[in-house]
């Protein structure tokens, strides 16, 4: 019998569906606080759960590709002229955050929230 402990199953998972669920991430990133709606939620939904990512693997990847968003800000903020420049890209990381992360973030635990409270209305189901 074949035994691979499961850490390394988890990280080649994450390896293989990481890179697809991070172009759906990016994709809902790009779509901005006006794209989003009911639609683009439930494509990271689906994208999660078809692919099989538990909750920490998706925060993993989506704070993975996010962390890369807010430091182009901060190169921004840093590269900008004077304090005024540099204010106004700082503000727009913090609307970014607001308008976006937490909607993007919340959509990732109520899509794990969502998956437990079936697991035993499914069970219960074929028994």
């Amino acid at each position: 019998m074949l035994c691979v402990p499961q850490q390394t199953i988890d990280a080649a998972h994450s390896d293989i569906c990481g890179s697809w669920f991070e172009k759906v991430v990016k994709d809902t990133i790009a779509s901005g606080v006006d794209g989003y709606g009911a639609d683009i939620w439930k494509s990271v939904r689906k994208a999660a759960h078809g692919l099989r990512l538990t909750r920490d693997t998706a925060m993993s990847i989506a704070s993975k590709t996010i962390r890369k968003i807010f430091i182009n800000f901060i190169q921004r903020a840093r590269a900008a002229g004077n304090h005024k420049e540099s204010a106004k890209e700082l503000k727009k990381m913090i609307a970014f955050n607001t308008l976006v992360v937490t909607e993007l973030v919340n959509g990732i635990k109520e899509e794990s929230d969502d998956e437990s409270t079936e697991e035993p209305g499914k069970e219960g189901d074929t028994n």
